[in-house]
């Protein structure tokens, strides 16, 4: 009785269409657009503005831009997420400019900086100033 049981159901298993069956083992796609009505952060500090978009499947991307005044001025970009739910992130951006008699012309220049980090959709995203002296 059993067999028989056993053999109906690789019978059924092999030749019924696939939608009748979840495959487990079935790979997720990556998501590398934008869905419609996800979450967009800005966030504005000086000349530093931050856009950060949520891509699903607990993946965002964001990019800082800024119009620099001199061509010696640059900043480092960490993105730092706290263990929280809603997770907690801060995008950290910290100036830079030479040490010592450097002579820089005054001209204006873009700073762009992209970059991705995981968290949920309802994660809190704002952007902080760290100056060095």
């Amino acid at each position: 009785m059993f067999g028989v049981l056993a053999l109906l159901a690789y019978i059924a298993w092999s030749f019924l269409p696939a939608l009748y069956f979840q495959n487990l083992f079935k790979q997720t796609e990556h998501i590398t657009t934008p869905i419609n009505g996800y979450r967009t952060v800005t966030d504005n500090i000086g000349a530093y503005n931050l856009e950060a978009k949520y891509l699903g499947n607990n993946k965002w991307t964001y990019s800082v831009t800024a119009q620099l005044p001199t061509s010696c001025d640059g900043a480092i970009v960490y993105g730092l997420v706290k263990e929280s739910y809603p997770e907690q992130v801060t995008i950290q951006i910290t100036p830079t400019r030479p040490f010592g008699d450097v002579i820089c012309a005054q001209v204006i220049q873009n700073f762009s900086y992209n970059s991705t980090f995981d968290a949920s959709e309802q994660a809190k995203v704002n952007m902080m100033m760290l100056y060095v002296d």
